[in-house]
């Protein structure tokens, strides 16, 4: 019966340890973000987002552009997210020029607890910032899936941006085109974009320094050779760009703040796509 009663206890010690081996300290591996296609939104306003068991997970603090407060209270280890009297979003650049599906970074245990709105939401520790999924955060406004836009959208009353359409997130390539993205190759915002069927297309991005003359050296250096500098109707002077071996032209000019791209898909009409 000794024996019996020691065989008990032994097979209790064990599992007990396996238990304490198995709990996850803060700083473990517990899991993995990926990249994806999904675009998170807040109004018309990307905001970085990445995949994380079937979740869009966005950074706790990155929310402080979008009109809120997110406070940090290192006595009891808690982010507290609240709307704040600012009506007016800080537009952030977004990537998405990754594979979708393609790992992002580990998903650390945290002792981290994030409340919104009086109640706590789930949150991971990524690369030193705090992540929390996008679709807990319906105490401040409806969160939407939209297939045909494969977007997670949140509208929030009240905010105001730059944007009267969807912001255009950063890919390696303007959309049907072998032409390099400006935003993504300078991480610029792109504020206001044009498609036409004739292939012809238009993007303002802000601009900041020496940017324009980066990317024009980055694409010469691809193969773009110069063609043609001429004034549009507003005496704007565009520099074009063409690269005939991929039978396409891109068009800079910068103004106002802003820097222009205008893609060309069709070069018998390069002109013409100057003085549109």
């Amino acid at each position: 019966m000794k024996k019996f009663i020691a065989l008990i206890m032994t097979m209790i010690m064990m599992i007990s340890c396996f238990g304490l081996v198995a709990e996850a300290r803060v700083g473990d591996k517990i899991g993995t973000a990926y990249h994806t296609d999904i675009v998170a939104y807040i109004n018309n306003c990307a905001i970085p987002s990445y995949a994380v068991n079937g979740q869009s997970v966005i950074v706790a603090e990155d929310l402080r552009n979008f009109g809120f407060d997110v406070v940090w209270n290192p006595y009891n280890r808690t982010l507290t997210i609240s709307r704040n009297n600012s009506y007016y979003v800080t537009p952030m650049y977004v990537d998405k020029s990754y594979t979708s599906g393609a790992k992002f970074t580990n998903i650390l245990e945290t002792d981290i607890r994030v409340y919104a709105g009086g109640r706590q939401l789930t949150s991971y520790a990524m690369n030193g910032y705090t992540m929390i999924p996008m679709e807990e955060l319906t105490m401040f406004g409806s969160v939407n899936w939209v297939p045909s836009d494969r977007a997670l959208v949140m509208n929030v009353g009240g905010l105001q941006t730059l944007f009267t359409g969807k912001q255009r997130v950063g890919k390696k390539y303007m959309p049907g085109t072998t032409a390099p993205d400006y935003g993504w190759y300078t991480q610029s915002i792109c504020v206001e974009w044009d498609d036409k069927s004739d292939g012809d297309s238009l993007r303002l991005y802000l601009s900041s320094g020496t940017e324009l003359q980066q990317y024009i050296d980055y694409i010469k250096s691809l193969g773009w050779r110069y063609d043609v500098s001429i004034p549009n109707e507003d005496g704007i002077w565009y520099t074009g760009y063409i690269n005939k071996s991929k039978k396409i032209g891109i068009a800079v000019a910068e103004y106002e703040g802003l820097v222009s791209i205008q893609i060309n898909t069709n070069l018998d009409g390069w002109n013409a796509a100057f003085e549109d």
